[in-house]
């Protein structure tokens, strides 16, 4: 059984760009050219790798397990190259991580700052995102790993995202903040009481949803969200400045708390357990430079995560 090499990597291309219009752009080729080499993979391995149909193309179960090996010989056969390369101007290597927004305010900063410092040259680019969004890059081979706030009920989920590991770093939690001036606190209030108040919320689908339903299950009316947003000094603003009330991590604003700036309200009902995790895409092989990032990231995230 004869495979090509050119043949891996018309098929992982494929996968991750999720059609064969896509890959073949970026890979400069005729979607006539890779249709003729994924089935002359296919005929090799004896087995149909992709489902193409007029809604697109999926990956088929024999594709999903053929794929890390793919990347893997891929990956082994450039080191091997490299090996044998005359050295040329040296090379940075790029490392891809996705956040939730609220990270970059506080906590990841510091973590960035210290691989900086490292001797060993590297590209650090980061993007941001809601955790939909972020499990989207990481799935697509966007970023490396993402790090982000995650809902606990996702624990008993894991099905959902079989493909994907969550690694919790760190217990969070959202929790409703107020200006300490508002009037919110002028006297003691119930969960109804709330229902007459504007509010901001991260722009997350998971906390949007567990704020909407704290009330609904109630019976009660679901308050106004006069903004969403994924900007956590947006979201700062509309708490500090124009007197909303806010869902936040409670680490983003536990100086102000600290300080009396802000007050938590005393609220049980609105306070949802998360975790900071960091999420990797099962079949990634990461090299030793994208390794060492990654637990230098997980160590100080664990170590201070604010």
């Amino acid at each position: 059984m004869a495979i090509e090499l050119r043949a891996l990597e018309h098929f992982v291309n494929v996968a991750e760009s999720s059609g064969f219009a896509a890959a073949a752009r970026k890979m400069r080729t005729s979607q006539p050219n890779l249709s003729r080499s994924i089935a002359q993979l296919e005929a090799s391995m004896g087995a149909k790798l992709f489902d193409r149909t007029t809604r697109g193309t999926a990956i088929t179960e024999e594709g999903r397990r053929l794929l890390p090996h793919a990347i893997s010989i891929i990956n082994e056969i450039a080191r091997a190259q490299s090996l044998f390369e005359t050295p040329q101007e040296e090379e940075i290597e790029q490392v891809g991580i996705g956040v939730s927004p609220s990270l970059l305010y506080r906590g990841l900063p510091a973590a960035l700052g210290a691989l900086t410092q490292h001797p060993d040259k590297r590209n650090i680019v980061i993007s941001t995102g809601t955790l939909e969004e972020l499990l989207e890059q990481v799935r697509k081979h966007a970023v490396h790993a993402a790090l982000c706030i995650v809902p606990d009920y996702m624990s008993g989920r894991r099905s959902d995202h079989a493909d994907v590991t969550f690694q919790e770093l760190a217990d969070e939690e959202m929790i409703p903040v107020a200006r300490s001036g508002h009037p919110v606190f002028a006297s003691e209030r119930s969960m109804a009481d709330l229902s007459a108040y504007d509010w901001v919320v991260p722009h997350q689908m998971s906390v949007s949803y567990r704020f909407e339903s704290a009330f609904f299950r109630r019976n009660l009316t679901v308050p106004a969200q006069r903004l969403n947003c994924s900007s956590m000094h947006l979201l700062m603003t509309a708490i500090l400045d124009w007197s909303l009330i806010g869902i936040v991590p409670r680490f983003l604003v536990e100086r102000e708390l600290a300080g009396g700036t802000l007050r938590v309200l005393d609220m049980p009902e609105l306070h949802f357990p998360y975790a900071l995790s960091m999420i990797t895409l099962k079949s990634a092989i990461p090299t030793q430079g994208v390794a060492a990032v990654l637990q230098s990231l997980r160590t100080h995230m664990q170590r201070d995560p604010k």
